[in-house]
């Protein structure tokens, strides 16, 4: 997953997090994050997953700008800034979320202590 934290325009501070690609990005209903900013098109750009890591497409002959640099495809790299018409994001692969293992270790715990128990009653048990 990714995150985008927009730094200018009239959502500033909000972080969206893209999960499923291709994410789509502009004015258009059929876009996965709508914006109603001042330079933004029907579908601006589209973010994509690809075996190398993210890139970003600029889309209907939009200004897409990569760390200040216009650009029709590029690989995206944590930390570049993005630039769709008065929209400014920074990009960030999303942290790593541990599932919890709190049961499964609690489980493991209980079966250890119950197979020492059973082992001490079938020493004193047993043994004379």
């Amino acid at each position: 997953m990714i995150s985008l934290q927009l730094l200018r325009g009239n959502s500033a501070g909000q972080v969206i997090t893209a999960s499923r690609f291709p994410f789509l990005i502009g004015r258009s209903v059929e876009c996965c994050l709508r914006m109603e900013e001042t330079g933004v098109c029907g579908t601006h750009a589209r973010l994509v997953s690809a075996p190398d890591g993210y890139h970003i497409e600029a889309l209907d002959g939009a200004g897409v700008y990569l760390n200040q640099a216009a650009v029709q495809c590029a690989r995206l790299r944590q930390g570049d800034l993005i630039d769709l018409g008065a929209v400014r994001f920074r990009f960030w692969l999303s942290p790593v979320r541990q599932p919890g293992l709190v049961l499964s270790e609690g489980l493991t715990w209980l079966l250890l202590g119950l197979s020492v128990a059973v082992e001490i009653w079938l020493i004193f048990k047993v043994l004379p």
